[in-house]
């Protein structure tokens, strides 16, 4: 059985959705967003820090998930990816060679943070928008 690593951008039900249409086309799917959880507390003192205490949160997760992982995966499927670190990306994208990277945009390429740092690392793109299609596709 083939294995995807799903990279959601978590927006409401959406990713439990996608999840499981990819389940149903026969793919074992793990799935691992960036952000993660968290409740009022964290997110007061993150506003308290003008966001970074949740940037850092979210490096050190990366980190201990993504390159301290030893699957190997088939695909890996991210959708937005704007919490992705550039250089755990790279990281990441170096320990699983035999992986097909693929990025889907919902959001216009401008409103991406980090889209132009990352997009190497895909050897995929989509996106919904014609406009960011003919500005930056190949």
């Amino acid at each position: 059985m083939k294995k995807v690593l799903f990279i959601p951008i978590g927006f409401y039900d959406y990713d439990n959705k996608i999840e499981q249409e990819i389940r149903e086309l026969g793919y074992h799917v793990t799935r691992f967003t960036p952000i993660g959880q968290y409740g009022p507390v964290q997110k007061l003192y993150n506003a308290f820090t003008k966001g970074e205490y949740l940037k850092k949160k979210c490096l050190k997760r990366q980190k201990e998930t993504l390159l301290n992982t030893t699957e190997k995966y088939d695909y890996v499927f991210v959708i937005v990816g704007r919490q992705l670190d550039p250089v755990v990306l790279k990281e990441f994208r170096e320990k699983q060679k035999a992986a097909k990277f693929i990025l889907y945009l919902w959001d216009d390429i401008d409103r991406v943070e980090g889209y132009h740092e990352n997009r190497f690392c895909f050897d995929e793109i989509y996106s919904f928008d014609l406009r960011d299609v003919e500005k930056y596709g190949d």
